[in-house]
């Protein structure tokens, strides 16, 4: 099974076309990281559709389809989508989601109807555009000086640009982080905002027309985005993100080039198909972020509360007079089990009573709960009718620490009003 993987995968026809693609994703990925970050997804959906216009009157001046024209067209059209962008949302006439939807939306039909009217006198496919020619990649192949084996011609300008794109994020990573995070620190610290997001445009524009011709349009704004949040999902610091999504961008090829020879469908196609698997999956299974994560956090953390609670029924029913049960049912039952495996309980029955180390866990509550009822009492003039609940609630996550400074505030302020 593991033979044949490898020997699909590494076909000649089969490498050729994932070169291309594993270098589509990587480079899309790594700029759409910070897309992601900055919350400027559909910004990253605008420009791989708004530069189409400057992509066909680059085709239509040059008359080839020679990559300095295409990217100067795209530069061009790029900036005008962002610029365009933002005058309608700082002008207050609309929301800025709204206003890149009328301005990439505009620009993208204009597109289409260049394209529509020049497509007999220049070279030039819209659905090629649309969609992509991934799979005739192995039908034009050139030779290296410095490589002995050939490599597709549409490889060669999404390498570039990879290589660009790692070049121009190394040299202002620090300002990328910054403006990504935190744009107030970045003015106050000089740096110029605008700029910045202006330069990630450019290398977003630069990598959409890169790409066109492999995995077109449509599809270059699925590899700007899901990438980037898997990776986001995984990761909480900006440089291993870089890396997983990047990583994630692979990963996708991948699985899209082998299903798609699998089941003789569409590369690109399947390239997405594989990517909206790969993110359902992180979303489902993510250590931080994942759903079953954070159902078993919140079952754990609702299972100590409840178990908190119980311990104290038992021991106040103990010690002084006993409180209403606030857990019932089956909680309940999980929570005297879970007392008695910790060692908090002398047995699993109802009856059971506090152990030394349940009696010990059960005033320390107490005395939380006692501490906020003060606090509430002195800081807030809380009616004594008021105290329990906010008390009770409190008390299971008030930790040593903040009860010490919290005790010691509050003796420190009634010295002072004593004396």
């Amino acid at each position: 099974m593991i033979d044949l993987f490898f020997e699909s995968l590494f076909s000649e026809v089969n490498f050729s076309i994932l070169l291309v693609a594993a270098c589509a994703s990587m480079a899309c990925a790594l700029v759409g990281t910070f897309l992601v970050l900055r919350r400027l997804s559909l910004l990253g959906d605008a420009i791989s559709h708004g530069v189409l216009p400057g992509l066909v009157i680059g085709f239509i001046v040059s008359g080839s389809r020679d990559l300095p024209p295409m990217l100067i067209g795209a530069a061009v059209a790029a900036l005008l989508v962002t610029i365009a962008s933002d005058w309608l949302r700082d002008h207050g006439m609309i929301d800025g989601n709204a206003a890149m939807g009328v301005v990439f939306t505009t620009l993208f039909a204009l597109g289409i109807v260049l394209m529509e009217s020049h497509a007999r006198s220049v070279d030039l496919d819209p659905g090629c555009v649309l969609y992509g020619q991934i799979e005739l990649a192995p039908l034009d192949m050139v030779s290296l000086p410095f490589l002995e084996t050939r490599v597709p011609r549409s490889l060669l300008p999404i390498a570039v640009v990879l290589i660009i794109d790692l070049l121009v994020v190394l040299a202002v990573w620090k300002e990328l982080k910054i403006c990504s995070f935190d744009p107030a620190l970045a003015r106050s610290l000089g740096i110029n905002v605008r700029l910045v997001h202006l330069l990630l445009m450019l290398l977003v524009s630069m990598t959409t027309v890169a790409c066109f011709e492999s995995v077109g349009s449509v599809l270059v704004v699925a590899m700007l985005v899901v990438p980037a949040a898997t990776a986001q999902l995984l990761c909480n610091r900006l440089a291993p993100m870089v890396i997983v999504a990047m990583a994630a961008g692979c990963v996708i090829a991948v699985v899209g080039v082998l299903g798609a020879d699998h089941l003789d469908t569409s590369v690109p196609g399947m390239m997405a198909a594989a990517g909206g698997g790969l993110f359902a999956f992180t979303v489902v299974l993510s250590p931080s972020h994942g759903l079953i994560s954070r159902f078993y956090r919140r079952t754990r953390l609702s299972l100590r509360i409840a178990s908190e609670d119980v311990l104290m029924e038992m021991w106040n029913a103990r010690e002084k007079d006993g409180e209403e049960s606030r857990v019932r049912g089956r909680w309940r039952i999980a929570a005297i089990w879970t007392l008695w495996l910790r060692g908090w309980l002398t047995s699993p029955r109802r009856s059971a009573q506090p152990t030394e180390r349940g009696t010990r866990l059960a005033r320390a509550l107490e005395k939380r709960r006692q501490l906020w009822k003060r606090f509430l009492k002195r800081q807030l003039l809380t009616p004594e009718d008021h105290l329990y609940d906010p008390a009770h609630r409190i008390e299971h996550h008030l930790d040593s620490e903040l009860s010490e400074r919290i005790s010691r505030e509050l003796d420190q302020e009634e010295g002072d009003s004593s004396s």
